[in-house]
């Protein structure tokens, strides 16, 4: 999980061809009377073991952050096995469908190559999911995203006393503008942010996302999930970072206003409300925030669970939006920051 070092994207040739991954399977979804498919077959099988797999999330938040929607799906194409999260944050709660479960298709799958000039990955069923970029992973020129479907209330933002509905239908299409592409954080990654154009309805109501947002793809061979770590991912207009901190070492990726510059050290405080946190920047800058949660939640991964906040972080004047994940964080020797 050890980050390496950051660098801005250069052109590579592309390779003239569509990857296209498909999945179908019902979702489970984190309700009373409903357990997460989180058993000892399926995608738990694979703890551990070097195959090729993909993740793809793609995240938008309103200019206010009162509205957040972040979809995130993770396959294993070869054996047939996905995961696939959709949340959605609104003045009204915290609502999701989760799906943990083994998937059966037809046909071999190909993993989409990052330098193929385009990527469409679905997800048919009660909940449908489709995430795709135009141009290659290394200078996205768009990249858009679409789903609908039922998804239960699992809390409340901490900000609000509204008694929500237990479950909302979703339907979400956006288009990203990207401002900058960044690499660097793991082998294989790559971080894409920009401005969100969005159109939300929840239970037939309209609503429009409008602001900063995110999509990122990453192929890999090693184990998924395989050490401790904290991954943040904040995002304003005009800046927006990428970082990990684990035992073994830490550091990330910012855009601001366009250029790219590495972290060469992140730092962040244990899980609580309000979380102090440090950029270390390669040209020296300390940056230097507090993150405040919204809302927080658990996703099953594997024979875990991962726990996210969805905080608001003002970094010189500027809210900035997203997500925190402290993936097997009685691990993690967390640094003494106030």
């Amino acid at each position: 999980m050890t980050p390496g070092g950051a660098h801005a994207q250069s052109e590579a040739p592309p390779v003239a061809r569509r990857a296209v991954l498909s999945f179908a399977a019902g979702l489970c979804l984190p309700a009373a009377g409903c357990q997460f498919h989180f058993g000892t077959s399926g995608v738990n099988s694979l703890f551990g073991q070097p195959l090729d797999s993909v993740s793809v999330q793609f995240a938008a938040a309103s200019h206010d952050g009162l509205t957040q929607v972040q979809l995130y799906h993770c396959a294993f194409p070869k054996q047939g096995v996905a995961w696939n999260w959709a949340h959605l944050l609104t003045h009204e709660g915290l609502f999701a469908a989760v799906d943990n479960t083994l998937f059966h298709h037809d046909g071999a799958q190909a993993l989409a190559h990052p330098q193929s000039l385009e990527a469409l990955y679905t997800q048919p069923g009660p909940v449908s999911l489709r995430l795709a970029r135009n141009g290659p992973a290394h200078a996205v020129a768009s990249a858009s995203a679409s789903a609908s479907g039922r998804l239960r209330r699992i809390g409340q933002p901490r900000t609000s006393s509204y008694r929500p509905r237990r479950s909302v239908t979703m339907t979400f299409n956006a288009i990203l503008r990207p401002s900058a592409s960044l690499s660097g954080l793991q082998p294989g990654r790559v971080e894409t942010f920009g401005h969100v154009d969005g159109d939300l309805t929840i239970d037939g109501r309209a609503l429009s996302v409008h602001g900063p947002g995110k999509i990122h793809e990453q192929l890999q061979a090693s184990p998924r999930f395989a050490t401790p770590f904290v991954y943040a991912t904040l995002w304003g207009e005009r800046r927006a970072f990428s970082a990990i901190f684990s035992n073994d070492g830490n550091g990330g990726v910012l855009a601001d206003n366009g250029g790219v510059i590495a972290i060469k050290k992140f730092e962040i405080s244990p899980p609580s409300p309000e979380r102090a946190l440090a950029l270390h920047l390669a040209d020296g800058t300390i940056l230097k925030g507090v993150a405040r949660s919204r809302a927080d939640y658990e996703v099953p991964v594997f024979t875990t669970r991962y726990p996210h906040q969805w905080p608001v972080l003002v970094l010189d004047g500027e809210p900035l939006f997203g997500d925190i994940g402290d993936f097997r964080k009685t691990e993690l020797a967390y640094p003494p920051l106030r």
